[in-house]
């Protein structure tokens, strides 16, 4: 049972009580996923999660995040999709209130210092080496290229390396202005707490600025007319990616769709 709310700001709360826990998840999402780049910013919505970590007002550098956390035996990543960016931290129950601090401060007042741009760069050029050099992901991202073409979604969230080398600290500032709105992020909460005490936190943490989102992204309606696409790469495996038109993620038929796959594709093979 999970249970959801809007803020007068227009932020989204869901909590998601769970018995039985002794821990707390706190996950922010913001729709800020790399579908909203545009050509010359491909990339800058993962190069944005890596540097969020990098500090903010409170918690002024990566060091003093982890300690905050690491501290109290907490765990915390982030992720970027196509369609949003998560971050998360999971606590002891009682340290609900400093994984929320932790959060806040990172997103709501980032400083972005030049010095730690430069070196995430070298950090997010070797991931992408990384994944062109891994056949599964390299795969992944030609199905979705023949699929989408070029529109973001057949983009990588990696992104380009041109822009990798030259995003700075105004083009980081700007688009988390555009983005990281009140009105466009959902905090969510599970394990070892209630609707109140997660509408609570959120308004006393993640209130702290205004705004609304400035953009939209490019709707896709068209198909690439390509249908097959095949990459040499000497490996001992061979990797095959097959896929067809699915349900829509609302529609009625989306859980069926999603048990078909286990049975064609899941499982042991």
């Amino acid at each position: 049972m999970f249970n959801t709310s809007k803020l007068e700001s227009g932020l989204r709360v869901l909590s998601a009580p769970l018995d039985g826990t002794a821990s707390v998840t706190v996950l922010v999402f913001a729709g800020a996923g790399s579908r909203y780049e545009t050509n010359e910013e491909r990339g800058i919505s993962h190069f944005l999660e890596h540097m969020f970590f990098k500090g903010g007002k409170k918690y002024k550098n990566t060091k003093e995040v982890s300690a905050a956390i690491d501290g109290v035996g907490g765990d915390f990543n982030a992720f970027t999709g196509k369609e949003y960016a998560g971050y998360y931290v999971k606590v002891a129950a009682e340290h609900k209130e400093l994984a929320c601090d932790v959060l806040s401060d990172m997103l709501l007042h980032a400083s972005f210092p030049p010095e730690d741009i430069e070196r995430e760069r070298g950090v997010i050029i070797e991931e992408e080496r990384m994944y062109q050099d891994t056949p599964m992901y390299r795969a992944g991202w030609d199905f979705e290229e023949l699929v989408f073409g070029d529109h973001p979604l057949g983009w990588d969230t990696i992104g380009k390396m041109e822009v990798i080398n030259s995003v700075g600290q105004k083009d980081f500032q700007k688009h988390k202005d555009l983005l990281y709105t009140p009105d466009n992020i959902v905090v969510s909460f599970s394990g070892k707490i209630d609707e109140g005490e997660a509408t609570e936190l959120s308004e006393k943490y993640f209130t702290g600025v205004s705004g609304s989102k400035d953009r939209e992204f490019n709707k896709f309606d068209n198909y690439g007319s390509d249908r097959v696409f095949l990459r040499n790469k000497e490996t001992e495996q061979a990797h095959l990616v097959l896929g067809v038109p699915g349900a829509n993620s609302l529609g009625d038929d989306y859980f069926t769709q999603k048990l078909l796959a286990i049975i064609l594709g899941g499982n042991m093979s």
